[in-house]
C-alpha cells in the first residue's frame, strides 16, 4: 500500500506553514512597502477632523432648603429638564437660526496642488448672494486674483440645482455654460440661474497667488452639517458639554459658540417677552382707569365746591370704611375674575402658550394654577423646538401634543371653577355692600353723597395706584433679566481633539494589510489551490519516495545535460541518476520507466536528459521512445520513417531501429510509424523480446511512455521495467490526479514506484528539501 493512513489525526505542522511563508517572503516585503507608501499619502491627503467642545452650565433656580432638594424628589424632574435643554439645543429651529447669523450659505476654498481646503476665519474676498434670485447650489465658481481691484472669475458648463433663499426650495434644474470673465471688486454679476457680488479683502501688496472658488449651499444642508452635535451631561452635576467634530477647526468653534450665545438669547427674549405683554396688559387697564380716575376726582372736587361739604362724622365715617373695605375686596375679584376670562380665551383660541401673563403678576397666588401653567409652557416650549425639524422623526412628538391639549382642558376646568368660587365671593360681597348701603341711608344725604364719590374716587385710585406698581415691579423685572443658564466654558481654537487622522493607527492598519494580503494570496495557493504545490502536497496524497527534484530553468533547450554540463539544473538529473542507484532491486542492466498522471508534465523532457546523464557517466544506455501516439524527439538527430512500430510488427529486425546520437553510450529508438492499435502492439509477444534483446547490450533501458494516468500502455510495459518514475510537475499536476493515480497503481500492484517532481521553481524550497537552483522553462 502507497496511500498514507488516510484516517490519521491532521495536525498543524508549523515548520511547513513557515516554509510556505518564507517561500513567497517577498511578497510580505512588497505588501509592506507599498502599504506603507499607501498610507503615507492618506496620511498626508486626508483631511483631519476636531473635535472641539463647550460647557453649560443648567440652573434650576432651587435652594437647598427646598422641601423637594432636602427630600430628594428633585432628582427626575432635574433629569428631565437637562433633557429639554439638550433637545432645545439640537433642535432644527435654533441651528437653522444659527446657520443663518453666521452666514454659512457660501463656502470658500482654496485650490492646493493635489486637494482643496476649506477657509473660513480669513477668506481673500466675500460673496454677497441677492435672495431675490435663484441661486445654484454645490456648483464651483473658480477665482484668480489679478489685481487688488479685479479678479477672475470662471466655471464649467454643468446641470445645476437652482435654490430659492427665500423659501429655502431647489425650485428647478437648468444648465449653465462654461464662462470666463475679468470682473471689478463689488460688481455684480448674474444671469439667469444666479446674482451674486464678490468683495476683495486685500490690497496688492499680499495678493494671493493660488486658486480659489467658492459654492453656495442649502439651508437644510448646512443645518444637516452641523447638526451631529453630542452632549454629555456630567456625572452628579447639571452640567452639559457639547461637542462637535468638524473638519473646520475655526468654523466648528464659531459655530459652537454661537450656538450657546442663540440658546441663552433664546431665553431672554422668552423672558423679555412675557414682560413685554404683561406690560401691555397693565397699560390698557391704566388706559381705562385713568379716564375713570380723573372723572371720579372731578365730581368729588365739584361736588365739595358747591356743598361745602368736607368732613364726615366718625360714625358714617366708620360705616363708609366697612363698605370701602368690602368695595375694595369686590374690586380685587373682578380684576381676578378679568384674568382668568383673559386665561380661558387665550387658551381657547389655541394660541402658544409661552407668554401667557403669571397669576402673580394679577396678586393671584395660586400654587397649583401656577405649578399648571409652569407645566404647560414647558410642554410647548418642547413642542416648539421639535415641530419644524423635518429631518428629525420623533415619536415623542404626538404624545406631547395630546399632552398639551390634556393641560389645556385641566387649566381651563380649574379656570372655570375658580369663576364659579369668584362668582359665590362677588355675590356674597354684593349682598353685605346692600347692607352697609341699608345703613347709611340713615345718614345725611349731603354725607352719603360725599361718601360716594369719595368711594369712587378711591376705588379708582387704588386700582391705578396698584397698576403703577405693578408696571414698576415688571419694568424693573424686565430690565434685570439674565439668562437663567450659563456658559461656563466657550469652544476655544486651542483647545481641540484631532480625530480624523491618526498617523500611528493608520501606519499600525497598513502594515497588518500589507502582512494580511499576501497571508491571504498564500492560503488561497495553497489550501484552497487544486494543484501540487510542494512536496507537502505530495506527501499528504503518498508516502511514495521522491526520488529528484528538476527544477525551473529559464534556458530553453531540451538537452541541457549535454549542452550545458555545468547549470544547477544538469545537477538536478546527477542527484536523480545517483538515487537511482538506492532504488535498484538488483544488479545488472536496469529498465527505467518513465510516465506520469497526465500530458504536459514533462516525462519525455525528463527521459531524455536522464539518459544523457547516464550516458555521460559512462553507462551504456538506449532511450525508447513508447509513446505511440504523440512521439517526441529532442535530439539532433534525423527523424526517419521507421523505428519501434515497424519493429513490433515484424518488418525490421531491432539492430535497424537503434539508431547512435551525438552522446557517445547512448542510443535512440525513434517511436516510427504511428500505428491504428498502441495498445496491441505494446502487449504482443515482441515487447517482451524487444526488451530481453536490449537487456544484452545497455546497462540502461529508458522508456519514455504515455501517460500512465490516463493510457493504459504505461500499465503494461510496467511488468517489463524494474524502476518506475512518476513524473509530477509544480503548479501543474492536481491532487486528485495524483491521488487517483495512486489508488490505480497500488490496485495493480505496480513495484518500484518512485516519484521524480518537476518545475521546481528557484530559490523555493518544497517543504523537508533544501534545493535552490536556477530556473528553467520548456
Amino acid at each position: 500500500m502507497y496511500n498514507q493512513d488516510t484516517f490519521s489525526e491532521e495536525t498543524i505542522d508549523f515548520k511547513e506553514v513557515f516554509f510556505k511563508i518564507w517561500r513567497h517572503w517577498e511578497l510580505f516585503l512588497i505588501g509592506i512597502i507599498l502599504s506603507t507608501i499607501i498610507v503615507f499619502f492618506i496620511n498626508k491627503f486626508q483631511k483631519p477632523s476636531y473635535k472641539v467642545s463647550t460647557t453649560l452650565l443648567i440652573n434650576d433656580n432651587k435652594t437647598a432648603l427646598d422641601p423637594q432638594v432636602i427630600l430628594g424628589l428633585d432628582l427626575y424632574e432635574n433629569k428631565n429638564k437637562i433633557q429639554n435643554e439638550i433637545e432645545i439645543l439640537q433642535s432644527y429651529t435654533l441651528i437653522k437660526q444659527v446657520v443663518e447669523k453666521l452666514q454659512l450659505n457660501v463656502s470658500y476654498f482654496e485650490q492646493l496642488k493635489y486637494f482643496s481646503n476649506e477657509i473660513y476665519e480669513k477668506h481673500p474676498f466675500t460673496v454677497i448672494i441677492d435672495s431675490n434670485y435663484l441661486q445654484p447650489i454645490n456648483f464651483k465658481f473658480n477665482v484668480i486674483f489679478h489685481a487688488s481691484d479685479s479678479i477672475e472669475l470662471f466655471w464649467d458648463e454643468a446641470l445645476v440645482k437652482c435654490y430659492d433663499y427665500k423659501t429655502n426650495q431647489i425650485t428647478e434644474f437648468k444648465t449653465i455654460p462654461s464662462h470666463s470673465k475679468i470682473i471689478k471688486n463689488k460688481e455684480w454679476i448674474e444671469s439667469d440661474a444666479f446674482r451674486f457680488k464678490i468683495i476683495i479683502n486685500h490690497t496688492n501688496s499680499n495678493l494671493p497667488k493660488q486658486n480659489f472658488y467658492f459654492t453656495f449651499n442649502s439651508l437644510n444642508q448646512i443645518v444637516n452639517e452641523f447638526s451631529q452635535i453630542n452632549f454629555e451631561i456630567v456625572d452628579k452635576s447639571s452640567i452639559i458639554r457639547v461637542s462637535l467634530e468638524h473638519n473646520n477647526l475655526y468654523k466648528a468653534v464659531t459655530f459652537l459658540n454661537k450656538l450657546t450665545e442663540e440658546y441663552l438669547n433664546k431665553e431672554l427674549s422668552t423672558k423679555n417677552r412675557v414682560a413685554e405683554k404683561s406690560l401691555d396688559f397693565i397699560d390698557n387697564h391704566l388706559s381705562e382707569i385713568n379716564d375713570s380716575l380723573y372723572k371720579s376726582e372731578k365730581s368729588l372736587q365739584n361736588f365739595q365746591s358747591t356743598k361745602s361739604a368736607l368732613n364726615i362724622d366718625f360714625q358714617s365715617q366708620a360705616m363708609f370704611e366697612k363698605l370701602g373695605t368690602l368695595q375694595n375686596q369686590k374690586a380685587e375679584a373682578l380684576i381676578k375674575k378679568k384674568y382668568y376670562t383673559y386665561l380661558f380665551e387665550t387658551l381657547d383660541k389655541k394660541n402658544e402658550v409661552n407668554e401667557i401673563i403669571a397669576p402673580s403678576l394679577m396678586n393671584i397666588n395660586n400654587p397649583i394654577l401656577n405649578s399648571q401653567i409652569a407645566n404647560l409652557i414647558n410642554q410647548q416650549g418642547e413642542l416648539n423646538n421639535i415641530k419644524f425639524d423635518n429631518n428629525k422623526e420623533n415619536p415623542y412628538k404626538n404624545s406631547l401634543v395630546a399632552k398639551i391639549e390634556s393641560s389645556k382642558s385641566v387649566i381651563q376646568e380649574y379656570v372655570q371653577n375658580e369663576n364659579k368660587n369668584l362668582d359665590l365671593t362677588l355675590t356674597e360681597l354684593s349682598s353685605r355692600i346692600d347692607k352697609v348701603l341699608l345703613q347709611i341711608n340713615n345718614i345725611p344725604k349731603t354725607q352719603r353723597a360725599l361718601f360716594n364719590y369719595e368711594r369712587s374716587f378711591k376705588i379708582f385710585d387704588n386700582i391705578y395706584t396698584f397698576l403703577l406698581q405693578k408696571r414698576s415691579e415688571t419694568l424693573l423685572a424686565k430690565a434685570s433679566n439674565i439668562p437663567m443658564n450659563e456658559v461656563i466654558d466657550i469652544a476655544r481654537p486651542s483647545n481641540y481633539k484631532m480625530t480624523g487622522v491618526n498617523n500611528k493607527l493608520n501606519y499600525l492598519i497598513g502594515f497588518i494589510i500589507g502582512i494580511l494580503i499576501p497571508g491571504i494570496f498564500i492560503y488561497l495557493k495553497y489550501y484552497l489551490n487544486s494543484k501540487i504545490i510542494m512536496d507537502s502536497d505530495i506527501e499528504k496524497e503518498t508516502s511514495l519516495p521522491i526520488l529528484g527534484h528538476i527544477i525551473k530553468q529559464k534556458i530553453k533547450d531540451s538537452n541541457i545535460v549535454f549542452s550545458n554540463p555545468k547549470s544547477q539544473i544538469a545537477e538536478s538529473f546527477r542527484m536523480l541518476r545517483t538515487n537511482l542507484d538506492f532504488a535498484k532491486k538488483h544488479s545488472g542492466p536496469q529498465v527505467i520507466l518513465v510516465s506520469s498522471t497526465m500530458q504536459g508534465e514533462g516525462k519525455s523532457f525528463i527521459s531524455n536528459n536522464l539518459a544523457h546523464s547516464l550516458a555521460i557517466n559512462g553507462k551504456n544506455t538506449v532511450l525508447v521512445m513508447f509513446d505511440l501516439r504523440k512521439p517526441k524527439l529532442f535530439f539532433n538527430i534525423p527523424k526517419v520513417n521507421f523505428g519501434l512500430t515497424n519493429y513490433l510488427i515484424g518488418k525490421i529486425p531491432l539492430n535497424e531501429i537503434i539508431q547512435p546520437s551525438e552522446i557517445e553510450n547512448l542510443s535512440i529508438i525513434q517511436t516510427g510509424t504511428i500505428p491504428p492499435n498502441p495498445s496491441e502492439l505494446v502487449a504482443s509477444e515482441k515487447t517482451e523480446t524487444l526488451f530481453q534483446e536490449l537487456k544484452k547490450i545497455y546497462d540502461y533501458i529508458i522508456i519514455d511512455t504515455p501517460p500512465i494516468g490516463i493510457i493504459s500502455e504505461g500499465y503494461v510495459l510496467s511488468k517489463f521495467s524494474d524502476i518506475n518514475l512518476c513524473v509530477i510537475r509544480y503548479d501543474y499536476t492536481r491532487k486528485n490526479q495524483l491521488s487517483n493515480l495512486i489508488k490505480g497503481l497500488d490496485s495493480k500492484k505496480i513495484k518500484n514506484l518512485n516519484l521524480v517532481t518537476n518545475f521546481m521553481e528557484t530559490g523555493k524550497k518544497a517543504y523537508g528539501y533544501g534545493y535552490a537552483y536556477e530556473t528553467y522553462e520548456y
